[in-house]
């Protein structure tokens, strides 16, 4: 190549003895050189343009199908957390992974729920024996003041257990 738009090109021509006469010299426009790089151009500048359009079309499609999804599904988790009513479910739409998870989040709140009764139903039970008892029954930290008092202790001292609560023995 002489230049980005000549090709030069040389043979020799031979006498009849065979050695060499003459030195041709072929100049020529270099058109198909150029063709070549205009279509290259055009290619990355096709490839660009379309690995552009997909990766936008990508980050919408995940905005809208999975993105905007979660963040629905966080808005309602933030919600029933903020709740004082305990038997608030997430709203399932779909049955694909996110809906699983929505799913899951809901059986894990019934199980929360559940153990929660069972809880206030052992503390209403222990309570119910712990005051009907008849025997003195207390407890303090590690001060020794007292944190608990039953009805029989109250009995007993002749006060009711917000004067003794928080006292010293």
């Amino acid at each position: 190549p002489i230049s980005d738009h000549e090709i030069a090109g040389y043979d020799t021509i031979s006498d009849l003895s065979y050695r060499p006469a003459l030195i041709i010299e072929i100049i020529r426009d270099r058109q198909m050189y150029q063709d070549g790089l205009a279509t290259w151009h055009m290619n990355a500048l096709t490839m660009f343009g379309s690995g552009l359009f997909f990766v936008i079309l990508m980050m919408q499609l995940l905005d809208r199908f999975i993105l905007n999804r979660i963040g629905n599904m966080v808005r309602q988790v933030n919600a029933l957390a903020g709740s004082t009513d305990d038997t608030g479910r997430l709203e399932i739409h779909t049955f694909d992974e996110i809906g699983q998870l929505a799913q899951s989040i809901n059986t894990m709140l019934e199980s929360v729920q559940r153990y929660h009764s069972m809880q206030i139903a052992s503390e209403k039970h222990y309570r119910a024996v712990v005051e009907d008892q008849t025997e003195l029954i207390c407890r303090t930290d590690e001060h020794g003041e007292l944190t608990f008092v039953n009805g029989a202790f109250c009995r007993f001292f002749e006060k009711d257990s917000a004067n003794l609560i928080g006292r010293n023995i």
